[in-house]
């Protein structure tokens, strides 16, 4: 038991401080992208298209890494505002 609570207490002490860390946050989205654009022809060839845990996998990949993006992403101002005053 001592072992499984040493591994949570890893686990979220990394999870803690990567998530400070946008850039290795979207490396890391990026990477998954690049994997999940690679799996549909294979899943293709294998079959996994008309598997529901295929599917629903990758669905609520596509889901859960649009908002998390959108957060990493640095902020940008209108350009054009506060230009001219």
């Amino acid at each position: 038991m001592a072992t499984t609570a040493a591994v949570v207490s890893v686990v979220r002490s990394l999870w803690a401080s990567v998530q400070g860390d946008p850039v290795f946050m979207r490396r890391v989205n990026g990477w998954l992208t690049i994997f999940w654009v690679a799996m549909i022809p294979i899943a293709y060839e294998a079959g996994w298209l008309t598997s529901v845990t295929f599917v629903s996998a990758l669905s609520l990949w596509a889901l859960g890494i649009v908002p998390i993006e959108f957060e990493l992403l640095p902020e940008r101002g209108d350009p054009g505002q506060g230009s001219n005053l």
